[in-house]
C-alpha cells in the first residue's frame, strides 16, 4: 500500500519514542490527574482541585450516579491491548459489535449500512438498536459522523490521548439532545500532565497483522497554566483469507482485515485568568489510510482504498459567578472527509476507477450554568440550564448530496435531595430525584421535546436503588434525507385491478419525507456495597427500550417491484398526476424500464414508493448485572470482577401489520448472553491481568425451516506488566506491558457461507477472525 502519511514523521515518532525508553530525566515519574471515580471530583498531587461532570448529568457534583454507567480508564486500554476505541468498545457486553465494525464491512447480512461500511468506520451500538442510535461524544461535546452519516468513527481518536471512557447505556436525549437513544459514548482526554511520555508498542497475529504504534506526549503544569501536546503513529498489516479455516473458500486475493495507516495530533491547554475564570482549548486531527483487496465470483478484484481525515477543535471559559454558580461557554468546529475510491481489474486486465467521498461539517457554540438554587433538609436542591446552536452539512460525491440545516436548543436538569443525612428514616437512607428535559428546533423536519425523570432510593447506607425513565429520538442523518432513489417503470402484478396487473413507478432509495425516530427507556438498578466488605460492589438492572418511527426500507426483498399482493396501501398511490409522476422520475438518480414498456413516466398508473421512511419499530428488554471486588492481597491490589449483559427479548417490526420478528439469540444479531469476568492484581513492580470473554451460543435462522445451532464462543485475554525499578535511573517511570488477546486462538464458530460471493463462515457480528494477538509496549514517563 502506498504511504503517503510521510516517512518522516514515522521516524521521527519512532526514534523519540524510543529514545524515551532508554533515557531517564530526572528522579521523578511524571504527575498526571486521575479522576476519583464518580466522586465528582479530580485530585492532582494529593489536592481537590475541581468538580466534574460524569456522563448523564450536566449538575457537578450530581449526587444521582447514572444508571448503566461503565467506566473503561486509561490503564483499561494499557493492560487488555486494546488498539483502538473500537476494539475497547466491542469487548464490553452491553455493546453489540454489529453494524459498523471493521469485519462487518464483509458481509451482506448485519444493518447499519456495514456493507457500505469501505473506510472501516468502527462505532459502538449499544444494546443493539443500532450505530446510529448511540451518541458519541469527546469531551463531553459531540463529533462529526464518519460514512453514511449514522455514527462518529472511534478509530480516529488516538488512545494516546484517552484519560478514560464513559459508557451510559441509558436514554440520554434530554441531557444531551438527538442520538441518544441507546446511550452516549464519551471520551474524556487528557488535560493536565506534566513531564514526558513515549509509548512504542509491536503486536501481530498468525499470519499477519503485524501492527506498529508509537506516540509521543509532553506536557506542562505550572499552577495556572497547563498543557499537553502530542502524536501517535499507528500501521496495521493485512490478514489475507486464506489465513483462517473460516474463510479459507474465499476467491482469492481477498483480505479480512485490511491495511490501516494512521497519523494523529492532539494538544490541550487550560489557563487560570483568575480564581474565578479558567480558558481552555482542545484539538485533535487524524489522517488515515486503508487499503483492501477483495475478488468477487466474475473474478474481478477490487481494490478499495479508504482515506479518511478528522478534526476538532473547541475552545471556551469557564467562569464562577457567585453563590455557587458557574459558567461554561464554548465552541466547536469540526470536520469528518472521507473518501474511499475502487479500482475494479477484471480477469481480461480492464480497469475502472471508481471515485467517492464524503464530507461531514459541524459548528457549535453552547452556554451552560449550572449551580445551587436553595436548600431542603435533605440537602441542597442544583440546577443546570443551557442554550445551544449547531449547524451540520453533509456532501456525498457519488449521491449527489449537498445537505445542511440548523440546530438550536433549550434545556435544563433539576436534582432535588428529599431526604438526606439531617432527616434520613428507617428504610429511607436517602431519596433523590432530578428531572431534566431538553427541546431541539431542527430547520429541516421541525423541533422535538423531550424529558426525564430518575431517582435514587437509598434504603440503607449499603443498598441504592435508581431508576429512570427517559424519551429520547433519534435526527434524521443527510443520508436519510438525501434525494438519491431509483425509479423503475415495470408491470406489476396487482390483484385490485381488473387486467390482473398494473404499469408501476417503483421507488426505492432515500427521498421520502422522513421525521425522527422516537424512543422510550425505562432503567433500574439496584446496587449492594456492604460495610462488612469493604471492597464489594454488586449490581443488578432491568432495562427496557421502546423504538418506533424507525427509518426502514419498506420493501426489503423487492417483492412489491412484482406483486402488489399485500402491499401497504399507504405507501401506494393509485392515482398519480402527470405533474408528481414527471418530478418523481426526473428527480431520481438512475430512472429504468423494464419488459420492454416505454420511458415515459406518464403512461404510469400506480406509484409503489419503497423509499426508506419512518414505518419499523423495535422492543427490547433485558437484564444486566456487575461484582466487583478490590482488596489487598501479597502486597499488592487485587480486582475481580464481573460484567453480565442478558437480552431477554428483542422484536423488531417493520411496518404495522407485518410479523414481529425475535432478534435476540439469532445470527447477525446481540446473542441472549454475554459476559466478561477479570483477575487483576497490581504489585510494585508486576501486574498480571486474565479476562474471559463469554458470547453464548445462538440460532442461524436464515432457513427458517431448518435454524441450524451456532456454538458459543470462548476466549481468553491476559497481560503483564513489569515495572523495572530495579534498572535504577534507566528503569525509573518505565512499564512493559505484555497482552494477548484470545490466548487460546479460539478460532469463531462455524456458519454456513454468509453470500455466495466470499463464501466466509463466520458471523461476523457476533466473532472475530483474528484469533490471537500478542503485542508488547513500552512506555517511559519522565
Amino acid at each position: 500500500m502506498s504511504r503517503v502519511i510521510g516517512s518522516t514523521f514515522r521516524s521521527l515518532l519512532k526514534a523519540s519514542a524510543a529514545f524515551g525508553l532508554l533515557a531517564a530525566f530526572g528522579s521523578g515519574g511524571a504527575h498526571a490527574s486521575e479522576a476519583d471515580g464518580l466522586s465528582g471530583r479530580v485530585v492532582r498531587d494529593g489536592d481537590t482541585v475541581d468538580e466534574v461532570v460524569v456522563t448523564g448529568t450536566n449538575i457537578r457534583g450530581a449526587m444521582i450516579a447514572p444508571t448503566s454507567l461503565t467506566t473503561v480508564t486509561r490503564q483499561d486500554f494499557e493492560r487488555s491491548g486494546f488498539l483502538d476505541i473500537g476494539q475497547a468498545m466491542r469487548s464490553l457486553p452491553v455493546n453489540f459489535a454489529g453494524g459498523l465494525n471493521p469485519e462487518t464491512s464483509l458481509t451482506a447480512g448485519p444493518s447499519d449500512g456495514a456493507t457500505n461500511n469501505r473506510i472501516g468506520v468502527a462505532s459502538p451500538n449499544l444494546r443493539g438498536l443500532g450505530s446510529g442510535a448511540t451518541l458519541t461524544l469527546l469531551n463531553g461535546k459531540r463529533l462529526p459522523p464518519a460514512g453514511q452519516g449514522l455514527s462518529v468513527d472511534l478509530s480516529l481518536i488516538p488512545i494516546a490521548a484517552i484519560e478514560r471512557v464513559e459508557v451510559l447505556a441509558d436514554g440520554a436525549s434530554a441531557i444531551y439532545g438527538a442520538d441518544a437513544v441507546a446511550g452516549v459514548v464519551n471520551i474524556i482526554t487528557r488535560r493536565r500532565f506534566d513531564g514526558m511520555e513515549a509509548r512504542a508498542q509491536y503486536g501481530a497475529a498468525d499470519g499477519g497483522m503485524a501492527t506498529y504504534s508509537a506516540s509521543l506526549m509532553g506536557g506542562l503544569d505550572r499552577g495556572r497554566l497547563s498543557a499537553i501536546a502530542g502524536a501517535q503513529y499507528f500501521q496495521r498489516e493485512k490478514l489475507s483469507a486464506e489465513k483462517r479455516y473460516a474463510s479459507r473458500s474465499a476467491p482469492l486475493p481477498f483480505t479480512v482485515v485490511g491495511e490501516v495507516e494512521r497519523a494523529s495530533y492532539f494538544a490541550s491547554a487550560t489557563y487560570e485568568v483568575s480564581k474565578d475564570v479558567e480558558l481552555y482549548a482542545d484539538a485533535l486531527y487524524t489522517q488515515s489510510l486503508g487499503e483492501t483487496l477483495n475478488t468477487n465470483t466474475s473474478r474481478t478484484i477490487i481494490t478499495q482504498f479508504q482515506k479518511a481525515s478528522q478534526y476538532e477543535i473547541s475552545a471556551g471559559a469557564k467562569a464562577s459567578l457567585g453563590h455557587g454558580w458557574d459558567a461554561d461557554v464554548f465552541g466547536l468546529v469540526a470536520r469528518n472527509v472521507s473518501k474511499y475510491p475502487n479500482l475494479n481489474q477484471n480477469a481480461v486486465g480492464i480497469v475502472r476507477f471508481v471515485p467517492n467521498d464524503r464530507i461531514d461539517d459541524l459548528r457549535s457554540t453552547e452556554a451552560r450554568f449550572d449551580g445551587p438554587l436553595f436548600s431542603l433538609p435533605g440537602g441542597q436542591v442544583k440546577a443546570a440550564v443551557g442554550l445551544a446552536y449547531r449547524k451540520e452539512k453533509y456532501f456525498s460525491r457519488v449521491s449527489k448530496i449537498n445537505n445542511s440545516r440548523d440546530v438550536t436548543s433549550i434545556y435544563g436538569e433539576l436534582e432535588a435531595p428529599i431526604v438526606g443525612e439531617a432527616n434520613k428514616l428507617p428504610m429511607v437512607d436517602s431519596l433523590l430525584l432530578s428531572v431534566a428535559g431538553r427541546r431541539d428546533d431542527y430547520s429541516d423536519f421541525g423541533a422535538v421535546s423531550v424529558p426525564k425523570v430518575a431517582g435514587a432510593w437509598g434504603l440503607t447506607r449499603d443498598f441504592t436503588v435508581t431508576s429512570s425513565y427517559s424519551k429520547s429520538f433519534r435526527a434524521p442523518s443527510g443520508f436519510d434525507q438525501a434525494s438519491a432513489y431509483s425509479a423503475s417503470i415495470r408491470t406489476i402484478v396487482d390483484p385490485t385491478s381488473p387486467s390482473g396487473s398494473t404499469r408501476g413507478l417503483y421507488l426505492t432509495g432515500t427521498g421520502a419525507p422522513v421525521g425522527p425516530e422516537r424512543a422510550n427507556s425505562f432503567n433500574i438498578d439496584a446496587t449492594y456495597a456492604p460495610g462488612w466488605a469493604s471492597g464489594l460492589k454488586l449490581s443488578l438492572g432491568y432495562y427496557r427500550v421502546r423504538y418506533a418511527n424507525r427509518i426502514a426500507n419498506p420493501d426489503p426483498a423487492s417483492a412489491y417491484a412484482r406483486n402488489l399482493t399485500g402491499a401497504p396501501e399507504e405507501l401506494l398511490n393509485r392515482s398519480p398526476t402527470q405533474a408528481e409522476l414527471i418530478a418523481l422520475f426526473n428527480g431520481a438518480t438512475s430512472a429504468t424500464a423494464s419488459g420492454g414498456l416505454p420511458l415515459d413516466p406518464t403512461l404510469v398508473q400506480t406509484v409503489i414508493d419503497m423509499r426508506n421512511t419512518n414505518i419499523a419499530q423495535s422492543k427490547i428488554k433485558g437484564w444486566q448485572a456487575s461484582a466487583d471486588y478490590r482488596a489487598r492481597l501479597g502486597g499488592g491490589d487485587m480486582d475481580l470482577s464481573l460484567d453480565v449483559a442478558y437480552v431477554d427479548s428483542f422484536i423488531d417490526v417493520l411496518r404495522a401489520g407485518t410479523a414481529p420478528v425475535q432478534r435476540a439469540g439469532v445470527i447477525f444479531s446481540p446473542p441472549k448472553l454475554r459476559s466478561r469476568a477479570g483477575a487483576q492484581w497490581s504489585g510494585e513492580a508486576l501486574s498480571t491481568s486474565v479476562f474471559w470473554n463469554h458470547t453464548d451460543d445462538y440460532l442461524d435462522n436464515r432457513v427458517a425451516t431448518a435454524p441450524q445451532p451456532v456454538k458459543a464462543w470462548d476466549t481468553i485475554d491476559a497481560s503483564v506488566t513489569y515495572k523495572p525499578e530495579a534498572l535504577g535511573s534507566l528503569g525509573r517511570g518505565a512499564r512493559i506491558v505484555l497482552s494477548v488477546t484470545n490466548l487460546f486462538d479460539a478460532g469463531p464458530p462455524l456458519v454456513a457461507p454468509l453470500n455466495t460471493a466470499s463464501l466466509l463462515s463466520w458471523d461476523t457480528t457476533n466473532a472475530s477472525i483474528v484469533g490471537r494477538f500478542t503485542s508488547i509496549e513500552l512506555v517511559k514517563t519522565w
